[in-house]
C-alpha cells in the first residue's frame, strides 16, 4: 500500500536502547515508523497489541494520537476470557474517538458466548469501526452477540490470514524429513473451555497415549514442541520427562516466528492442538491432524475441506488418531494450498486498502 506507514511496537514490553540493548529509565522515544515492505510487516505485529498494562498506557495513547488508522485484530479477540480483552478493545476505542483517529478490526476470531458487561463494552466499539473483517462466517454470526443491530452485510469474511505465512516467512525443509511433530496446549490453557471433560491427570495421560500411539509407528521419531506459549512448553517439558524416551524429541520453546516456522515446516506431519499451528502446517504443506477444543478449529477444517482430520482434545482414542497419521503418511509430503483459500486470506488486506482509497 504506496504511501502507507506501519508501527510495530509492541506496548507489553519495556523500552529498550538501541545502544544498550538494556532497560531505560528515560521517556519513550518518539514512535518510530517506517515504510509498509511487504506481507511480512502485515502479518507480523502490525496492529496495536491487547496486552495493555497502566505503565504502558501513555505510549498507547501516543501511537492512537499519532495514527491515521488504528487495526484491532488477531486470534479469538472477541471471547470471554481472563485476559479482559472487551475492556482493552474499550479503552482504545475510546481513545481513539477522542482523538478523532478511526479504527477498524481486522481478522477476528469471534465466539458465540458474550456476558452483558463485555456487550456493553464492545458494542459502542464495533459501531465505530469503519472497518470489519472475520475468519469465517461463525465469527460473522457471532458478531450479532456482540453489538446487536450491527450491520453484519458489511463485514467482510475470508480466511485466517495465517494461511500467507509461508509467503511471508519462505523455508526450504529436508526433503527426508520423516518426524512427526506433536504439538501441544497446557490444560490450564484450555480447562476453563466446556468442550473440555476431562481433569489434568486424564488429560496429561491422554497426551502420554497420543505420543506413545506416534511412536509406534515405524520410521518416523516424534518432534514434541509448543507454539511459545510458557505455559504449553512447560507442559511438553514435563510430558518429555514422564516419557524419557531419547526418541522423542523436545524443541526448545520458539520466542519468535523465525523459531516456530522451521519446526514445523521439518515434520512429515503434524499433530496440533494450537489452531495457528494447523494454519502454519497447512500454508507449508504439512500434512496436519487438529485435537480441536474450540469451534475455530472445525470452522478452519470446514474451510480447507479437510473435517475428516478433526479430533477432540482429550478424548478421541489415541490409536483412531494414530490410525489417521498413517493414512497421511502413505500419501505425498507435501499437500498443496487451494488458491481459493489463498485468495480468500488476502481478503481482509483487500478490505482494507479499498477503505483507504
Amino acid at each position: 500500500m504506496p504511501g502507507c506507514t506501519l508501527e510495530t511496537r509492541d506496548w507489553r514490553r519495556p523500552h529498550r536502547s538501541a545502544q544498550t540493548d538494556s532497560p531505560s529509565n528515560a521517556p519513550p522515544e518518539k514512535v518510530r515508523r517506517r515504510p509498509l515492505a511487504g506481507l511480512r510487516d502485515w502479518l507480523w505485529p502490525t496492529w496495536i497489541r491487547l496486552g495493555l498494562r497502566p505503565r504502558h498506557w501513555p505510549q498507547i495513547r501516543e501511537a492512537i494520537g499519532q495514527a491515521d488508522y488504528v487495526l484491532i485484530g488477531g486470534g479469538e479477540l472477541l471471547q470471554e476470557t481472563p485476559c479482559h480483552f472487551a475492556d482493552h478493545i474499550a479503552a482504545i476505542a475510546r481513545e481513539a474517538a477522542r482523538v478523532g483517529t478511526p479504527i477498524g478490526f481486522l481478522a477476528c476470531g469471534v465466539e458465540p458466548d458474550c456476558t452483558s458487561r463485555s456487550r456493553r463494552l464492545t458494542t459502542p466499539a464495533l459501531r465505530q469501526a469503519g472497518l470489519i473483517t472475520v475468519r469465517d462466517d461463525a465469527s460473522r454470526r457471532n458478531l450479532a452477540s456482540w453489538a446487536p443491530g450491527l450491520d453484519l452485510d458489511q463485514v467482510v469474511v475470508g480466511s485466517d490470514p495465517a494461511l500467507l505465512v509461508s509467503r511471508a516467512y519462505p523455508v526450504r525443509a529436508d526433503e527426508g524429513r520423516e518426524g512427526i511433530g506433536v504439538n501441544v496446549v497446557a490444560y490450564e490453557s484450555v480447562s476453563r473451555r466446556r468442550e473440555i471433560r476431562v481433569d489434568s491427570d486424564r488429560f496429561c495421560e491422554w497426551y502420554l497415549e497420543v505420543i506413545r500411539s506416534m511412536r509406534r509407528i515405524p520410521g518416523h521419531p516424534v518432534i514434541l514442541f509448543s507454539n511459545g506459549a510458557p505455559p504449553d512448553a512447560s507442559f511438553a517439558a514435563k510430558l518429555h520427562g514422564i516419557l524419557d524416551d531419547p526418541s522423542v524429541i523436545l524443541v526448545d520453546r520458539p520466542r519468535s516466528v523465525n523459531a516456530f516456522v522451521p519446526v514445523v515446516r521439518e515434520c512429515r506431519a503434524v499433530v496440533a492442538a494450537r489452531l495457528h499451528t494447523t494454519i502454519t502446517a497447512v500454508s507449508y504443506g504439512v500434512p496436519c491432524l487438529a485435537t480441536a477444543w474450540s469451534p475455530k478449529f472445525d470452522a478452519f477444517y470446514f474451510q480447507m475441506n479437510r473435517s475428516e482430520r478433526l479430533f477432540r482434545l482429550g478424548e478421541s482414542p489415541a490409536n483412531h488418531i494414530a490410525e489417521a497419521m498413517r493414512s497421511v503418511l502413505s500419501r505425498s509430503a507435501h499437500e498443496g494450498l487451494d488458491a481459493k483459500c489463498v485468495a480468500s486470506a488476502y481478503a481482509h488486506l483487500e478490505a482494507f486498502q479499498k477503505l483507504l482509497t
